[in-house]
């Protein structure tokens, strides 16, 4: 799995780049206590304790160079591969560039790899016009336009962090902090931190859309279009009420999440591809190069000519090779050597071991060990391979399911809004058939929408302000939804079903409700909020329910005064989207008869089902 990728065209003196590079990569092995003298252009050969390195150069006709260097290392958790490629072109029109990757097995977070700071202190890296450096660049104001044309590149891949400031909090402990939050970003994206001057400097010139507010970081994302209002939903950002609540470590993570995501997802140009290609067509063809036999062991001489061999000749069964005495000398050495004089003996076909015929024997076992290795490596690559097209698939599987999922999730809202527009539509005739017009085509109050979350942590927040609705469940899940809803639509649409719950709960309060959650849904009072009954369930399947692995991942918390075992099995619940192995739930236990709230003990990825394993 592809858990890191740096790439940056380097700008500065080209002819030290390849060194520089070089030495980066040998300081870092020797950190790790590795041996890095024992690096050979060419071969794959041990390092260390289950770790290997390669070393591989390119040579072109116009004077390019590229090299790549390789570290293997095998630990408990599984293969990781580091492999650094660097490319000097010899024309002056392309940059120097330079190319990390990190592999790591399957589900594991991977951290900015420290050979990466240590390349880009050394290195001035650009992604376009974004300089990516071992931190996040404090900005003044006279530096505001460099960041406000990086923010607007449109030549850049990879994601650009900013982080606001004014004079209520010293500049420095905020500069500090920014540092944390954006450790795992590094050579991932550019970062910036923003004095209170540049702040106004900066929203100034991208308008309120845009704008950074103090004491919090936005995320822009490729593509910036500062005219455009729609446009901002796209980049997020990081409040100060977050900030203040949750942990640097969380926080640093999440945002070294984003910025990888974008770093692996950005394809990279295709002179790179072609480079990169050139060294794996390198690495095969010294597999698979033909082993040079040595000169076969020369004949004894016995000073007259040998015929010819003929067909005839070859169709003879050979003579049997007797054994030639022992010379005197030998028969005073130990049993073990005159054993190994035997084999000697054999091994040539009787003929005399002298020394040339020994070297070339040598030879020969040295082809086969290499042989042996090259067969092992070679297995080990289709092995590689074969993986890749499994996770590649995979992954092509679960795309398709979702762009699939997405284009129903897009049709069925699409019905809901033609419905409901008629509806408004009907309403609005009816106010204005009556002399209230004015009110038919009054906008909403501004509290009715405003507070909308597109934030899984500001959705978290809000719940205080449900009265008869009781979050129990685990709160990392559901922050751990950020990363497949870019866009925050799915916390949108969470909050909008626990509004509905605290409604349903309040109109059963009330006397205004006398069913179930499926029956509000599908009758909802006058003045109530409602939810779509097809995006609803109100148990769970009896496969489900059956198995006893599916039925405990939905024995979720609730208050020992609902139930003394302090769970109780949730199989009602909310489809909040489909998208794929994702298609995140809402599981709740309606408690209303009893104590008149809804307690809630899931909001995250499907819940496992024989479809989702």
């Amino acid at each position: 799995m592809l858990g890191y990728r740096l790439f940056v065209e380097i700008v500065g003196e080209r002819r030290h780049v390849e060194k520089l590079a070089r030495e980066q990569f040998h300081s870092w092995l020797r950190r790790k206590r590795y041996d890095a003298d024992v690096l050979e252009s060419g071969k794959l050969v041990t390092i260390g304790h289950g770790a290997s390195g390669q070393l591989l150069e390119l040579s072109r006709p116009d004077g390019g160079r590229a090299f790549r260097a390789s570290l293997i290392e095998e630990k408990p958790g599984g293969r990781w591969v580091t492999r650094l490629t660097v490319d000097v072109p010899a024309a002056d029109r392309r940059q120097p560039w330079l190319w990390l990757d990190v592999e790591s097995p399957e589900e594991r977070y991977t951290i900015a790899p420290k050979l990466a700071g240590s390349l880009l202190s050394v290195l001035e890296g650009r992604d376009g016009g974004t300089r990516l450096g071992p931190g996040p660049m404090k900005i003044g104001e006279d530096d505001v336009g460099a960041v406000v044309e990086s923010v607007c590149d449109p030549t850049r891949r990879g994601l650009v962090f900013i982080a606001g400031s004014d004079t209520n909090i010293e500049y420095p402990y905020w500069s500090r902090y920014v540092d944390r939050l954006l450790k795992d970003t590094v050579g991932l994206s550019g970062g910036y931190v923003l004095d209170a001057p540049a702040t106004a400097a900066f929203n100034n010139a991208l308008g309120p859309n845009h704008a950074v507010q103090p004491w919090t970081v936005r995320t822009f994302r490729p593509g910036v279009e500062p005219d455009d209002p729609v446009d901002a939903a796209r980049h997020r950002v990081l409040g100060l009420t977050r900030i203040v609540q949750d942990s640097d470590q969380y926080l640093a993570r999440m945002l070294g999440r984003r910025a990888r995501e974008a770093a692996v997802e950005a394809p990279l140009p295709k002179y790179v591809i072609r480079v990169g290609r050139a060294f794996e067509r390198e690495i095969d063809e010294r597999l698979v190069a033909p082993l040079v036999d040595p000169a076969p062991p020369p004949r004894p001489s016995t000073g007259a000519a040998e015929p010819t061999r003929t067909e005839a000749t070859l169709a003879t069964p050979a003579p049997v090779v007797v054994p030639r005495p022992r010379p005197d000398h030998l028969r005073t050495v130990p049993d073990d050597h005159r054993l190994v004089f035997d084999a000697l003996v054999s091994a040539l076909d009787g003929a005399e071991p002298t020394l040339d015929r020994v070297r070339v024997l040598l030879d020969l076992a040295s082809l086969g060990r290499q042989a042996r290795e090259n067969q092992a490596a070679i297995a080990e690559r289709l092995h590689s391979y074969e993986a890749r097209v499994d996770e590649l698939t995979t992954a092509q599987a679960e795309l398709r399911r979702q762009l699939e999922d997405t284009q129903l999730e897009l049709w069925i809202s699409d019905e809901e809004r033609a419905k409901e527009a008629a509806t408004v539509r009907r309403l609005r005739k009816l106010l204005s058939s009556s002399g209230r017009a004015a009110e038919a085509w009054s906008e909403p109050e501004p509290d009715e929408t405003e507070h909308r979350p597109d934030d899984y942590q500001v959705l978290l927040e809000t719940l205080d302000q449900f009265e008869h609705v009781v979050f129990t469940g685990d709160r990392t899940i559901v922050r751990d939804l950020d990363q497949y809803d870019k866009t925050g639509v799915w916390a949108g649409k969470a909050w909008d079903i626990l509004g509905v719950l605290d409604d349903y709960a309040r109109a059963s309060r009330e006397g205004r409700c006398h069913r179930d959650v499926d029956g509000y849904l599908r009758n909802t009072p006058s003045g109530f909020r409602g939810y779509s009954a097809q995006r609803h369930a109100r148990d769970e399947s009896e496969d489900v329910k059956s198995n006893p692995r599916f039925r405990a991942a939905r024995e979720l918390p609730v208050p020992p005064e609902v139930n003394p075992a302090g769970k109780v099995f949730m199989g009602a619940h909310f489809k909040i989207a489909t998208s794929g192995m994702i298609s995140p739930r809402l599981h709740y236990f309606d408690d209303t008869a009893r104590s008149g709230r809804v307690y809630v003990g899931y909001i995250g990825p499907h819940l496992p089902t024989k479809q989702t394993n």
